[in-house]
């Protein structure tokens, strides 16, 4: 996948952009306001855009403010202050933002501006929302410690549809499939869930009865397989039916592109598999 330019931090405290083919600088973003340090930098996908992040503190809640910057010339769009969370949609278009006080919004990439907010998150934890892969719904996980998981349209906020059926109070994490009409949640620590998107249906149950904890969960990229792992073993999995096909052994799995062969690793050994 191609990325953009790198930015670095210059020793004086100043960050420049420079291309990364010819090493000339392309603009430069100036230093964070007194007091603060920045910390890292993020650009959306096609490089248009860059969030430049400076550290701050409040209590134990690590805090930042942002600054949204055009990455042709360095000029600063817009500015966020005291949030815990701030990143690109997949896509690029959308900023997702969070606070210490539970208040999630988003916000145009282009512009800065607000164009939807979220209901009022249990905590300032980012992991409790997710997008989908291109960007147009995010999804709510366990708000105020209910065991469901809300998806809400980007680009207004409204809810979309809920994912009933949670045991434990948290789902997390999630994991959409490539095309974003289905995805994954963790119940608990063995329950592997599969959901239509649109509609919140549950399409399938992935119960894993001789593991502690599924440690990883995800869709082969034709859409046919899901793969978990737990317990040294790597368990595929019909995400229509529920039914588990194979048992593989490994630690972790990667499915090849056209999802017709899947690659695992245990101890020193890799393991090619015909799905």
């Amino acid at each position: 996948r191609w990325r953009a330019p790198s930015g670095l931090m210059a020793a004086d405290g100043d960050i420049h952009d420079f291309d990364v083919v010819s090493g000339a600088p392309v603009g430069m973003f100036g230093r964070p306001r007194q007091g603060l340090r920045s910390c890292r930098l993020s650009f959306n996908r096609d490089g248009s855009r860059v969030l430049i992040f400076d550290t701050a503190s409040d209590d134990d809640i690590p805090l930042f403010g942002a600054r949204l910057c055009n990455s042709a010339d360095g000029s600063v769009i817009a500015t966020f202050e005291r949030v815990t969370a701030l990143a690109f949609s997949p896509d690029g278009q959308r900023l997702r933002s969070c606070t210490p006080w539970g208040e999630a919004a988003f916000f145009d990439a282009t512009q800065g501006t607000l164009v939807g907010a979220l209901p009022d998150l249990p905590y300032w934890e980012d992991d409790w929302t997710e997008f989908s892969p291109d960007g147009s719904r995010v999804i709510l996980l366990g708000v105020n410690e209910e065991p469901t998981a809300r998806i809400h349209d980007a680009q207004t906020g409204k809810e979309v549809s809920e994912l009933r059926g949670h045991t434990a109070p948290k789902a997390l994490p999630v994991e959409f499939d490539p095309s974003g009409e289905r995805l994954l949640t963790l119940d608990g620590d063995t329950i592997v869930r599969v959901w239509e998107a649109g509609s919140g249906r549950e399409v399938a149950v992935l119960r894993e009865q001789y593991c502690d904890k599924v440690e990883r969960a995800e869709f082969s990229p034709d859409l046919a397989w899901v793969s978990t792992s737990a317990n040294g073993q790597i368990r595929v999995y019909d995400p229509a039916t529920g039914t588990n096909v194979a048992v593989l052994t490994g630690d972790t799995a990667e499915f090849s592109p056209d999802g017709a062969r899947v690659l695992t690793r245990a101890d020193k050994q890799i393991r090619v598999w015909d799905t």
